[in-house]
């Protein structure tokens, strides 16, 4: 595991962020853990998330022309992360937001920020079945000309999104990659790694068979 994967499941860890039980998810399935990203809820914590998602940015090498946030979570994590590109790599990154109710009176429409652009980042907390993914896509679509206009998702946390067969059907359709901070399999293998931690190995491992 390398050092920024290890660095941000402590990061989540101190800030109970990561946390472990028994939860029921927004798709209605059951885990044994859950990402609680309502809780990175300072500035000082916008910071560094801003900077785990730059980071990774930067490190796979993507160009784009601008970054997207998907409502409502996605919204602090496109803004910091916008600053944190231009704070620590000198890179002045555009970026857009959607509403949840089109607004029709002052700016007006269901986009705020930089008109869409095509070849942009969708930005998200976590992937688990991959439906609101799907669904900005259209609505994104819906609203462009163009109709290959995501080159990339980059998430915190993608929980087995290959076994997404709707998912990974779009993701063919319109040739865009899923890239994330941390996988399953990384918080699997730190919990391997902590005596303090490792009660809860059987059943995450028995949750993501």
């Amino acid at each position: 595991m390398n050092n920024l994967k290890q660095t941000f499941i402590q990061f989540c860890l101190e800030k109970k962020i990561l946390q472990f039980g028994n939860f029921t998810l927004k798709s209605g399935k059951k885990s044994t853990f859950f990402f609680n990203f309502s809780l990175f809820n300072t500035g000082r914590d916008l910071e560094k998330l801003g900077f785990f998602y730059a980071k990774k940015i930067v490190e796979q090498n993507i160009n784009c022309d601008m970054l997207f946030g998907i409502a409502y979570k996605g919204i602090p994590i496109v803004i910091s992360t916008v600053i944190a590109l231009q704070k620590h790599f000198n890179i002045n990154a555009r970026y857009c937001f959607n509403r949840k109710e089109i607004k029709n009176h002052g700016e007006k429409g269901i986009f705020i920020g930089n008109k869409l652009k095509n070849n942009f980042i969708l930005l998200d907390d976590v992937i688990t079945t991959g439906s609101s993914i799907c669904d900005i896509i259209s609505l994104i679509q819906s609203h462009s000309s163009s109709k290959n206009i995501v080159s990339n998702i980059l998430v915190a946390l993608n929980r087995k999104i290959d076994k997404n067969e709707v998912l990974n059907k779009e993701k063919t359709k319109q040739n865009f990659k899923i890239i994330s901070i941390i996988h399953i399999k990384d918080i699997i293998n730190y919990i391997k790694s902590k005596k303090n931690l490792i009660h809860y190995l059987k059943n995450i491992e028995q949750d993501n068979l």
